[in-house]
């Protein structure tokens, strides 16, 4: 006779036990998570910046306008009200979802991950600045503010988690 409440018969010991259903070792998880992060980082940076900079040079360069006005048109733009503060806030916006997803996806190591997601953000924000067209200000706004967004991520990623 099966008793319903009773505890399941089996040896201590037999079955193995792994951290992960996977299989896989807590740095992988961290890695991978940051990997999630960057890639959402670096897709989302091209759809909300560079390809409407490209289209509105593509727009100067059907129009006939020349070489060094156009790039004058496109310093202008992105300094524009009505350019770089949607760019701003979608960029922080996007930064703060990688910091989360990349928190939620590191399990125990959120912080950790958040730190090296953090600091490539802002490694790509250095090598991406461009000091002949943007003032040291301006770069390093958006790097301060990008790493407190995936900062402020990381830490709404691990509030949730818990």
């Amino acid at each position: 006779m099966i008793k319903p409440l009773a505890a399941p018969a089996a040896r201590a010991g037999s079955a193995e036990i792994r951290p992960y259903a996977d299989g896989l070792d807590a740095s992988s998880s961290v890695w991978k998570a940051v990997l999630a992060g960057l890639a959402i980082y670096l897709g989302s940076m091209l759809v909300v910046i560079v390809i409407p900079a490209m289209g509105y040079g593509f727009y100067l360069a059907d129009s006939g306008v020349p070489r060094d006005e156009a790039r004058a048109a496109l310093v202008s733009l992105a300094f524009s009200p009505w350019f770089y503060v949607p760019a701003v806030v979608l960029g922080a916006a996007v930064s703060w979802l990688c910091g989360y997803i990349c928190a939620r996806m590191a399990g125990g190591a959120a912080l950790r991950a958040g730190i090296i997601l953090a600091a490539l953000t802002v490694v790509l924000g250095l090598l991406s600045s461009d000091d002949a067209l943007f003032p040291w200000w301006a770069s390093g706004l958006d790097i301060v503010l990008t790493a407190g967004a995936v900062m402020l991520g990381v830490r709404y990623g691990r509030v949730r988690r818990q």
